[in-house]
């Protein structure tokens, strides 16, 4: 396990209030694995959540949709389509998700139960 105290100080995050920010990079020490098996194994998590999510939804149709003043990602996905992100973000492959601009458009995957 690693501490949070540790990976503050690896980080030079000495600040109570110090944040780490979407794409920054930061130190993680492998002591009990390699970073070949962390990346392994990270993957694999990722796979079965992906595999668990489509074993109850599947995408019934897509929606194309332009993004408006003030939203976020994070209100489209969480409180509009109910969606995970990572499902948002595979369906716009060459778009930089993450610094979306008023007006440029994004593809919604719409979702429905995997029962019905």
């Amino acid at each position: 396990r690693l501490s949070v105290r540790e990976l503050r100080r690896l980080n030079n995050l000495r600040r109570r209030g110090s944040r780490i920010n979407v794409h920054q990079s930061i130190k993680v020490p492998f002591r009990r694995i390699t970073p070949e098996e962390f990346e392994q194994k990270r993957q694999e998590y990722h796979k079965a959540i992906q595999e668990d999510f489509f074993s109850n939804y599947q995408v019934d149709k897509v929606v194309t949709r332009k993004m408006k003043r003030g939203e976020t990602l994070w209100e489209i996905c969480n409180n509009i389509y109910f969606i995970p992100f990572w499902l948002l973000s595979n369906y716009n492959p060459d778009m930089d998700i993450h610094s979306l601009k008023i007006g440029e458009s994004i593809v919604i995957p719409i979702l429905t139960d995997s029962q019905s």
